[in-house]
């Protein structure tokens, strides 16, 4: 069996979007990081929690209508609505900010607002690359989008600090209401590439509902959306909790906590470049639950390792291995998933990887109590392990060719 190698995307599609989802990804960051910095100035970590989980709750309950949304106006609407919408929430923050920038009231619904834009703009965003590129360049796209977020999540915390150092909350608003108008702008560049238009015109919850029918009656997307369920929720306790319990642990300091993150990161981004460079040519779901499975081992080693230079290795192990990882899966669910239901897929995979954090996060918590972190870290590693290598050895999940790839 012999495969082509995918033809890279045209730059002047993949740029625009690329440098628009830097800009709306590094605004979206740096108002959640603004947002928890107003809160608890009003009234202590509680309130700030609240408030907060008020910016989270309605992406969880808008995410499936919003995927439906994006599939009836087409992705590149749906993006530049979203944007819109969050321009005049900041244009609202901005006012919050002059005349009460610590009344938890107005913080609690700029919160809320916001993020009902962002549950429309999460599968806007994840609808838009299919759009623009052919089926062959996903993966690698896919990579170069990885390597965008860990950018923007890297640039947005000092971004933020500066921008509430200088004016507070208004000041990270007026910045916002730049980045978002400026991926605006850079989005509209891709109106010759992505359709724009109505494709499907059922309403409502029998919109919602036939997409998710459409998905059930798909048994190789079905299986990778619920593999992909289980490992982020084996994925999320390690990487936000467990590390932090490891190195208050083992009594090492804050800046090495922050120093084994920065390691984290930085392989991430290398390993989601590495797709760019090289791919494989076929068999990428395949690819894909073996990189996860070795970034199950790095994490194992992460947490168990008795010194820190092993720590380090074994996250940055983790870390290169998750980028190419995440993104040949996505790719491979992209690359069959009708375009008309893109959006509702989109909001599908979102939802699974944002709603299972909290239930991530508590089962490590109670394990790591009734145990120990150590414990705690291996289990988890090993469920990643274990799920990765069934998919691996199962063939209907292995999707051995993507569309163009000859037998």
């Amino acid at each position: 069996m012999t495969c082509r190698t995918p033809a890279g995307p045209t730059a002047r599609r993949l740029l625009p979007y690329l440098c628009g989802l830097f800009a709306d990804l590094t605004g979206d960051q740096a108002w959640f990081v603004a947002l928890a910095w107003s809160a608890s100035q009003a009234g202590g970590d509680a309130r700030a929690g609240v408030i907060v989980a008020l910016g989270t709750a309605p992406r969880l309950v808008a995410l499936l209508p919003a995927g439906g949304l994006v599939d009836r106006v087409g992705a590149l609407r749906a993006a530049q609505g979203a944007q819109a919408a969050r321009i005049v929430v900041m244009c609202a923050a901005l006012g919050v900010g002059m005349r009460s920038p610590h009344d938890p009231v107005l913080l609690g619904a700029l919160a809320m607002m916001f993020g009902l834009a962002d549950a429309l703009r999460l599968p806007a965003a994840g609808a838009l690359l299919p759009a623009i590129v052919s089926p062959e360049s996903l993966t690698r796209s896919q990579g170069l989008v990885s390597a965008v977020n860990r950018a923007a999540v890297v640039a947005a915390g000092p971004a933020a600090g500066l921008a509430l150092a200088a004016g507070g909350l208004r000041a990270v608003a007026a910045v916002n209401v730049l980045l978002f108008g400026l991926a605006m702008t850079l989005f509209g560049f891709l109106r010759r590439h992505a359709p724009s238009g109505p494709r499907v015109g059922t309403p409502g919850h029998h919109h919602i509902a036939e997409g998710l029918r459409s998905v059930l009656r798909h048994p190789r997307l079905l299986a990778m959306l619920l593999t992909a369920t289980a490992l982020n929720l084996a994925l999320s306790g390690p990487l936000d909790l467990g590390l932090v319990l490891r190195v208050e642990h083992e009594g090492w300091s804050p800046r090495t906590l922050g120093a084994l993150l920065a390691v984290f990161g930085a392989a991430a981004t290398l390993g989601a470049l590495s797709l760019w460079v090289y791919q494989p040519r076929c068999h990428r779901a395949l690819a894909g639950y073996l990189w996860s499975a070795l970034a199950g081992a790095g994490l194992a080693v992460a947490g168990s390792a008795p010194t820190l230079r092993a720590t380090a290795i074994g996250l940055g192990v983790s870390g290169f291995a998750l980028g190419p990882a995440g993104a040949l899966l996505l790719g491979t669910v992209q690359s069959e998933t009708a375009p008309e239901l893109m959006g509702r897929m989109m909001g599908l995979v979102t939802l699974a990887s944002v709603g299972v954090t909290p239930v991530g996060l508590v089962g490590f918590g109670l394990l790591a109590g009734a145990t120990s972190a150590t414990t705690a870290f291996v289990v988890s590693s090993g469920l990643v392990m274990a799920i990765s290598v069934g998919c691996a050895c199962a063939p209907r999940l292995r999707a051995p060719m993507l569309p163009g790839d000859e037998p």
